[in-house]
């Protein structure tokens, strides 16, 4: 049933008005219910949807975006809502509820104010601050966590597990992993994941799509710093082809 849903969701979408990061002003409309898609990833035989959302107030449309892909520090930005959505949930913290409450308004942090604990809640910004940077280090094109994950289509060889995968041993015991399936299976959905995992845990990590590798690897030797590419390369824990 919910793959129905999702893929009759999908179709819709598909049909809809595309408009590209950065809006022209005199074509984006002001007021809708918007779908982002991924770049270059798959799902349902197409273009797959990553989030669906709306905006508060009148005419917010652009501004809301404006606030999600331009200052990941601001409070209403997807990127830092999600690393610390990501953070609370492994850590099964009662405090999620807290941290997805809109309080960038003065109004706002008046009415939620008594729900707000000060020091822990810094702590987190302080955690949030130190994974986002791994992560945008890293290079990945969307966050992407297991939260929510749909894995009843996965099969494992023997002796592996999805537990085994994020326990991280294989990469303590320098193992690699090869993700293989169909086209819209989720293999860079799970290499992401393990990817943002593995920064939480402080390792460092590289994301490369084959051809952005192809291309940076020509750019890189025409500029004659291949050498010390390759050595930016060997300080790296994990590197992730997608």
């Amino acid at each position: 049933m919910m793959d129905t849903i999702c893929s009759e969701l999908h179709h819709f979408a598909w049909q809809s008005p595309r408009y590209n990061f950065t809006f022209d002003k005199k074509i984006t409309p002001e007021n809708v219910i918007y779908h982002l898609f991924e770049k270059e990833g798959l799902g349902h035989g197409g273009d797959c949807i990553v989030r669906i959302g709306t905006h508060t107030g009148v005419n917010q449309l652009r501004s809301r975006f404006m606030q999600h892909f331009t200052n990941d520090k601001n409070d209403k930005s997807i990127f830092r809502e999600n690393i610390g959505r990501f953070l609370l949930h492994r850590a099964n913290g009662s405090y999620l509820v807290v941290w997805e409450l809109d309080a960038t308004s003065s109004k706002d942090k008046h009415n939620h104010s008594h729900l707000i604990m000060p020091d822990y809640q810094k702590e987190i910004e302080r955690q949030v601050a130190w994974l986002g940077k791994l992560v945008q280090q890293a290079g990945f094109p969307h966050l992407k966590t297991f939260e929510g994950y749909l894995r009843k289509h996965i099969s494992f060889p023997g002796g592996c597990t999805f537990e085994t995968l994020l326990d991280m041993r294989w990469l303590t015991q320098r193992e690699n992993l090869l993700l293989m399936g169909a086209v819209g299976t989720g293999k860079t959905h799970m290499a992401t994941a393990l990817g943002v995992e593995a920064c939480r845990r402080g390792y460092a990590v590289q994301f490369f799509r084959a051809t952005d590798l192809v291309w940076l690897l020509q750019e890189k030797f025409a500029a004659g710093m291949l050498s010390r590419f390759r050595e930016n390369l060997k300080k790296v824990d994990i590197i992730i082809f997608g």
